[in-house]
Order: C-alpha cells, then sequence, then structure tokens
C-alpha cells in the first residue's frame, strides 16, 4: 500500500479515476439518466477534494443516537458550552468547527447549501440557533449541507470536529445527511457516543456498522454520562462499576455487538469534563496537580485523549496509514458507484437501440404486409373504374367522330381542300375534318364532365384506400416510443390527412380536370386514332375525285388551277358522270363513319388502360406523399442503432476499466 500522501497526489490509479469520471459524465449526460443531487457521480471536485485532504487538519467525527450526548461531548473538548445540548433532538445539520485564521478580528460562521453555495451568519450564536431542530425550518436545515463554525480555539488548531445528527431522528432526511457524511468518509476519526441505557441496540449496530465497515481502527466507543448522578462521590469510579464495565455490563454488550468496528471503548461524563477542562485552561498549573488528574482520569478526558493519541499513532503515522487506506477505499468504492451507473446508462443504451431496431423491423413489416399489398388493392380498384369508365368514353369519342365526319365531310369541301393544298393556298381535307373532329370531342366532353366525374372517382377510391391504411397501420403497426421523446407511446405511424373532407375532393378533382394539360393527355391517344382515320378516308376519296379533275386540265398551269380548277372540273363532267361521283363520296362517307364507330369500339380496352394510368398516377403520389415523412424517419433510424449499440459497447468498456481499477484499489488498501 502507498504508505504516503504525497505519492498518493501523483497515483497514476488516482488520475485514471478521475478521468474515466469525466468519461461516465458524459455517458450520463447522453443516457439522460436522473440521479440523486447528492450522488457522487455529479461532484466534477470529487477526486480533487479527496486528494486535497492530504494537507487537512486531522478530522474527527462524533456521531450517535438522538440525545446520545454527541454535543456535549464536543463542549467538553472546547471546555466551553458552544453547542446546544438537550434531551430532546438538538442538531439538524451537519456543523464543522474549524480553526480561526490568525489575525481574523473575530469568531464567525457560515452555511454552505446544497449546490457549494455559501451563506455567512450574523454571528456564531446565530448559526448555533440554526442548528437547534426546534428553532429552525426543517425545509432549510435540509437544504443546507453543513454549518461552518470558525473558532478560536487551542484544540482546533490541530484537528477539526464534526458534530452530526442523531441516528433515529424525527427527520429521515436528518439521518441520511450523518450517512452520507460517513460514506464519503470526510474524517480521520470517528466517535461513537452512546447513552449507557441504550448502548449498542440493534438498529443502531445495524446503520452506523455498515456505514462504518471500511472504517478499521478509526472508531473510538465513547460511553456518556457515567459519572451521571455520581458527579460528587469523590469515591465512585465508572471504570470500576460492575453495571458498566463487570460481566454483561456496557462495555460488554458493546464488545459483543461492536466489538469488530470499535478500536476502544472509552467511560465518559462530558458535564464533569467540559468544567475540568475549563478550569485547566484558567489556571494551566492544574496540569501538575495529581488530586484534578485523577478528576480527569474518572471523568473519562484523560483516557479519551489517549486512546486518540493511540489511533493517530507516534508522529501521526498510524492516522497517515488510516487516511491512505480510507482513500484507497474511498476510490474503490467511487469506482464502483461509476460503474453501476455505467451499467445503467449501458442498458439504457441497448434499450433505445432495440427500439430503433424494432422500429425498423416493423416498418419492413408494414411494407410487405399492408403498405404494399394496399397498394395493389388501390390500383385493382382504380382499374375496374376505368375499365366502367371506358365504355361511356369509346362511346362518346365515336358517336362525335362520325356525326362530325357525316355533317362536315362533303365533296366539293373536299376537292376544294385538296385542290388548296396542292398548289400549297390551304389546308387539307384531312387536316380540317381532323381540326373538326377534335373540336367537337372536346366540346362533347366539356358538355358531358367525363373527366371531372373520372378525376372524382378516383380521387374517392384514394381516399378510401388512404383511410384503411390508416387503420391499418393503427391496428398492427403501434409502436412504444422511447424515453427520450419521439412518436409517444402508442402513436400510429403518421400518414398526414389520408381522409381529406369533401371539399378538398373537389379541390383535388377541379385541379387536375381544370388543366388543359391534363385533358389533353388523357385524350390524346383517342384523338389520334380519330385523325388517323379522318385523313386517311379523306385522302382516299379526295385522291379520287382530284384525278378526275387533272385529267381534264392538264394543260393550265398550278397557279391557274387555283382558280379554275373546280370549273374544269365540273365543266368536264357529264350529268351522269358528277351524279355518280356523288353518290360514290356519299357511300365512302357514310363507311367512314362506321369504320370510326367500330375503330374506337374496338379499342375500349386500349381506352381503359388510359384512363387507369391518368387516375392511377395522382392516387400513387397522394400515397407517396402520406408515406414519405414516416419512412423519411428510416435512416434516421438506422444511425440511431449503430450510434446507441456503439455507445453502449463504449459505457461496457469504460465499465470494465472501472470495475477493475476498484479491485486493484481494494487490493491495496488491504496490503
Amino acid at each position: 500500500m502507498t504508505s504516503h500522501w504525497a505519492d498518493l497526489r501523483r497515483d497514476k490509479d488516482i488520475e485514471r479515476l478521475g478521468v474515466m469520471a469525466d468519461e461516465v459524465r458524459f455517458l450520463v449526460s447522453e443516457a439522460e439518466i436522473e440521479l440523486d443531487p447528492q450522488s457522487q457521480v455529479l461532484d466534477r471536485d470529487w477526486i480533487t477534494r479527496v486528494v486535497d485532504r492530504v494537507s487537512a487538519t486531522l478530522s474527527i467525527m462524533v456521531i450517535g443516537q438522538v440525545s446520545s450526548g454527541k454535543s456535549s461531548l464536543i463542549n467538553s473538548l472546547l471546555g466551553r458550552k458552544l453547542l446546544i445540548t438537550d434531551s430532546k433532538p438538538t442538531d439538524g445539520v451537519v456543523a464543522v468547527l474549524n480553526p480561526l485564521d490568525e489575525g481574523a478580528p473575530e469568531e464567525y460562521a457560515e452555511r454552505v447549501w446544497s449546490d457549494g453555495t455559501n451563506t455567512r451568519f450574523e454571528s456564531v450564536e446565530h448559526a448555533v440557533q440554526f442548528l437547534r431542530q426546534q428553532k429552525a425550518l426543517s425545509e432549510q436545515q435540509v437544504a443546507c449541507r453543513e454549518v461552518r463554525l470558525y473558532l478560536r480555539e487551542p484544540l482546533l488548531r490541530r484537528l477539526r470536529l464534526i458534530n452530526t445528527p442523531g441516528l433515529a431522528d424525527r427527520l429521515q432526511a436528518f439521518e441520511d445527511v450523518t450517512l452520507r457524511y460517513l460514506r464519503e468518509d470526510e474524517s480521520d476519526l470517528v466517535l461513537w457516543t452512546f447513552y449507557p441505557e441504550s448502548a449498542g441496540n440493534a438498529g443502531e449496530a445495524g446503520v452506523f456498522a455498515r456505514a462504518l465497515a471500511d472504517r478499521r481502527e478509526a472508531v473510538l466507543g465513547v460511553v456518556t454520562r457515567s459519572l451521571e448522578d455520581r458527579d460528587d462521590d469523590p469515591e465512585y469510579d465508572p471504570h470500576h462499576d460492575p453495571r458498566l464495565t463487570g460481566p454483561g455490563g456496557v462495555v460488554d454488550v458493546l464488545r459483543e455487538n461492536l466489538g469488530a468496528h470499535l478500536t476502544d471503548i472509552v467511560l465518559y461524563d462530558s458535564h464533569e469534563a467540559r468544567q475540568l477542562v475549563a478550569r485547566q485552561q484558567q489556571k494551566p498549573a492544574l496540569a501538575a496537580d495529581s488530586d484534578f488528574q485523577r478528576e480527569l482520569e474518572r471523568c473519562g478526558y484523560l483516557p479519551l485523549r489517549r486512546a486518540l493519541d493511540d489511533l493517530v499513532g507516534p508522529f501521526g503515522e498510524r492516522i497517515e496509514r488510516s487516511r491512505v487506506r480510507l482513500l484507497l477505499l474511498r476510490c474503490a468504492g467511487h469506482a464502483k458507484e461509476l460503474a453501476d451507473v455505467l451499467g445503467t446508462a449501458k442498458n439504457e443504451f441497448r434499450r433505445r437501440a432495440a427500439f430503433s431496431r424494432a422500429y425498423l423491423d416493423e416498418w419492413a413489416r408494414l411494407e410487405r404486409d399492408v403498405i404494399e399489398p394496399g397498394r395493389t388493392q388501390m390500383r385493382d380498384e382504380i382499374r375496374t373504374v376505368a375499365a366502367e369508365r371506358a365504355p361511356e368514353l369509346t362511346s362518346l369519342y365515336g358517336r362525335v367522330s362520325a356525326d362530325t365526319v357525316l355533317e362536315h365531310f362533303t365533296l366539293v369541301r373536299t376537292l376544294v381542300g385538296e385542290a388548296a393544298n396542292w398548289v400549297g393556298a390551304g389546308e387539307s381535307a384531312a387536316e380540317r375534318l381532323d381540326r373538326q373532329i377534335r373540336s367537337a370531342i372536346a366540346r362533347a366532353e366539356e358538355e358531358s364532365s367525363f373527366w371531372e366525374r373520372v378525376n372524382v372517382r378516383g380521387v374517392c377510391v384514394a381516399d378510401e384506400h388512404l383511410r384503411r391504411l390508416q387503420q391499418d397501420l393503427r391496428d398492427v403497426g403501434r409502436l412504444e416510443a422511447p424515453a427520450d421523446g419521439g412518436e409517444g407511446e402508442g402513436a400510429a405511424v403518421p400518414l398526414g390527412r389520408p381522409g381529406a373532407d369533401a371539399q378538398e375532393a373537389a379541390n383535388a378533382a377541379a385541379a387536375i380536370a381544370g388543366t388543359a394539360a391534363a385533358k389533353a393527355a388523357a385524350a390524346a391517344w383517342g384523338k389520334l386514332t380519330a385523325q388517323q382515320a379522318a385523313q386517311e378516308a379523306a385522302k382516299e376519296a379526295a385522291k379520287e375525285a382530284v384525278k378526275k379533275a387533272s385529267k381534264e386540265s392538264t394543260k393550265h398551269t398550278a397557279k391557274a388551277l387555283v382558280g379554275t380548277v373546280l370549273t374544269v372540273f365540273f365543266a368536264a363532267l357529264t350529268a351522269a358522270d358528277f351524279r355518280k361521283l356523288v353518290k360514290d363520296f356519299g357511300k365512302d362517307r357514310d363507311a367512314l363513319a362506321g369504320k370510326l364507330r367500330a375503330r374506337y369500339a374496338a379499342e375500349e380496352a386500349n381506352f381503359a388502360g388510359r384512363i387507369f394510368d391518368h387516375l392511377a398516377a395522382p392516387a400513387e403520389r397522394r400515397l407517396e406523399q402520406a408515406l414519405r415523412s414516416p419512412r423519411a424517419s428510416l435512416a434516421h433510424r438506422a444511425q440511431d442503432v449503430a450510434l446507441w449499440e456503439e455507445k453502449a459497447a463504449r459505457a461496457q468498456r469504460v465499465r470494465d476499466q472501472l470495475t477493475a481499477l476498484a479491485h486493484d484499489f481494494t487490493e491495496r488498501a488491504g496490503r
């Protein structure tokens, strides 16, 4: 074991513990674990404060049950009645008695709050009153870590005294203060006070013994009030009183129950000792008075001083060894506490990684079992709508195209158009017929509101599908949210507003149907079919008519034909020929109208496909838009899995290092 405090200032293991403590605080913060505000894990100055005890004054802590004589003992050591004594609980806060700096004008006191801030009292007397439970609000006392008294006392030049709230206090919080001080080893020696009638009871032994488990050779038992009601009897010596020292007496009971923790036991009377010490302070010559020294022996003052000297050892060597051992054990305990906290942090990191992984797995299942089957069902329903609407559209196109041919496709118009087109002076008959059919179809579509009705039906199908999808995701896709926030417990995967109201559906339909581009794209194939059919029929009919006319006008130039082709054409024909030509053209026109109706009827399946494409595209876009937000989080979830798993592994590595370090500290303390 390291034998000198100075060596511990440069101890590599303690330095490593400080570095790892910072790492633990970072990981605990990342895991968002709430710790007790008094936890050593949160104390960034713990290592510094502990090692600074190297140069600290020797510290003695006084502990014991309520009204066991703790305050009276301290008063007797000082030779003055400083702390309030009472049969009821008195001290609710730890009181630390420190030496007053040389040159300080007067004694003073201050309170140290739980957050480390200090507040100075008006006077030492005010501080003493604050320590008294019945004179101060318990809430203020619990919020106070300790009260420091800076006194001009010769004894305090060599040591400092720490008085603690009693065990079995009226408030558990006061008892916890004492136990925390014991666990943090804020002292070199412990004086454990006992009232004779209740010395070494099971409750006291159990609580304090656990807190003092690591303080071998540093705890002195003090039985107080040993001269009670006998102080005026000079012949009475408590060391010869069977009730105290005989078989089954108080000392025997203490050795039997607490012998593993107590280095020695002293019989002491605080009231008598305080008076004698005060007399000696006034008359130093009494130190050579044998009768006076016997009185100090009888009241236990001299035995207590000898016991303290034995604990400290020659030149303080024993107490230094005890300090080193306690510091190493404190470091071991600190490392264990850090390791335990890291175990909690590691479990939290793994829980978060597992949640994110489960989220990804659940979404993969939803895509496979819910979303894709739902998409297929939606497309099937849209395909059904398209098949139902296709006959209406083919009938409309066929009827309008045929009516247009019958109305506008005449022999004279055809001949004039072809002649003009031949010499480059106008559109062909086929082009004119195509334009007329196109215009008639557009008017018929507008009047019948075909595409508006189709689009509204498509929006309704998409709405219904998104409603069902939302419900399916609620039923099978509920995921529990992590503790740090997120989707919230039991929250369904968000899908925006798949169930839009009627106005939204109408607006969506109007937006689609109201654009010329959308309508043109939807009807393009059908119009192209009409155009091709009209052009084909018109070109054949016009070709024959012009061929006949051209035979009679081969002597004229192309330019002259522009003005005279019809005149020549009609002049060259006999009445019989003209009647035959008109009759033949009429047959061809009727055949063309019938051919258009048949062509559209034959293309019904293709029209259904075009309607499906027109409706499926916006429905798919709505579905993808609804899923965009939850899907966008999947990449982050995958990153979260890797992040939390890495942090869990990091926490485990540091935890293993801390566990090994705690073992090393414990071994060094036991050497």
